[in-house]
């Protein structure tokens, strides 16, 4: 088997929307959030004017245009590493995202995350507090809160960092939307690491798309433990067990996937 297998990667996709599928009614519409954010709404980009040169295989999954909302700017220097679980993470795994998290941040790494319940709200709301950076990757347009909870953290990010989605206003909610979401999350990082998931869920589509891209991939040590039969074969296409103790060398070995002068 090669670096990638399409046939679990179309699995893992039906299984996220298949995980989102009674949740995508529940978002929240909120007209008023462009103009807190930016007086000119959302700003349409194409891919490589934020990232770079694409390769054939980044343009080949790329979608047609970002909107973002926010600092642009944070797409184009600097390194970005997401951080990304599950939706019900048992404590202590929330405390482990916090943790990693903090060592992100003190080598002035932008954490990338969904903005979904679980490990993403806590990886973001690390980063904010923390006095960090934090890029939100949406499956929803950026005028729509999801999930409707996090309205306020989906502000405050557009407010301070940046909000980012393929889908521009208006657009259906579809349960479709949140694999395609997860893939933009790995173009846009130069590294993700899985803090924690379920046997079936979106997390794994998310990871197989970083491994297509060509992304460093970790599994914390603590998810690795729990013997999940997807993160077992991530292993054996290149992704690595990350660790207390290899921290600091994965860190001190995670490049920007291109560096960019910041003309935004």
């Amino acid at each position: 088997m090669g670096p990638f297998s399409p046939e679990r990667s179309a699995a893992s996709c039906d299984q996220a929307g298949a995980v989102v599928a009674t949740l995508v009614p529940q978002v929240a519409l909120d007209s008023s959030f462009e103009r807190s954010c930016d007086r000119s709404g959302p700003r349409a980009w194409a891919v490589d004017d934020l990232l770079g040169p694409l390769t054939a295989i980044e343009r080949k999954f790329a979608p047609d245009a970002l909107y973002v909302v926010g600092e642009a700017g944070l797409l184009r220097s600097g390194r970005r590493v997401a951080v990304v679980g599950s939706r019900k993470a048992p404590i202590d795994f929330l405390r482990r995202t916090r943790k990693l998290v903090r060592a992100l941040l003190k080598e002035r790494v932008t954490v990338v995350s969904g903005l979904a319940a679980g490990v993403d709200t806590i990886a973001h709301r690390t980063a904010i507090e923390e006095g960090g950076r934090t890029i939100a990757v949406l499956g929803t347009p950026i005028d729509v809160a999801y999930p409707p909870q996090n309205r306020s953290l989906q502000r405050k990010i557009g407010e301070k960092d940046a909000l980012v989605s393929q889908f521009r206003t208006g657009t259906p909610v579809r349960r479709w939307n949140f694999p395609m979401r997860n893939r933009t999350i790995a173009l846009i990082s130069d590294a993700a690491v899985i803090v924690h998931a379920g046997s079936r869920s979106g997390t794994e589509h998310l990871a197989w798309e970083a491994i297509r891209l060509g992304r460093k991939l970790s599994l914390l040590e603590s998810f690795d433990r729990i013997g999940i039969r997807w993160a077992k074969d991530l292993l054996s296409h290149g992704a690595e067990v990350l660790s207390d103790a290899s921290l600091d060398s994965w860190l001190g070995h995670l490049d920007p996937r291109v560096a960019l002068n910041d003309g935004i």
